[in-house]
């Protein structure tokens, strides 16, 4: 990472194939074991985006305290926690010509 003229950080492209960790909730986004297809509602993901941590980057204890905190503040459907596991470019599907992801 790296910063511009006025301090900001600036992100590089994240990898095609780095890991990304995405917090899920049993019953809400998680039913027998699998994410739901319907997991996050198409105008959240208009509104706010796809919450992720790349996993290098992830802290356990970060995560672990932001389950408690969202399980707190809608507890029905947010009964248990489940992490899940994937690689970048499945998730956004856009790519540069070096493989790296573009959104």
């Amino acid at each position: 990472m790296s910063t511009d003229a006025a301090g900001v950080p600036v992100y590089d492209p994240i990898p095609h194939e780095e890991q990304l960790l995405r917090l899920n909730f049993s019953s809400e986004h998680v039913q027998n074991g699998v994410v739901i297809p319907n997991a996050i509602a198409v105008e959240d993901l208009k509104r706010r985006g796809y919450s992720l941590d790349r996993e290098y980057l992830a802290d356990i204890q970060t995560i672990q305290k932001r389950a408690e905190t969202q399980s707190i503040k809608q507890p029905e459907g947010r009964e248990e926690p489940y992490l899940s596991r994937f690689g970048c470019g499945p998730v956004c599907r856009e790519v540069d010509d070096d493989g790296a992801c573009t959104c």
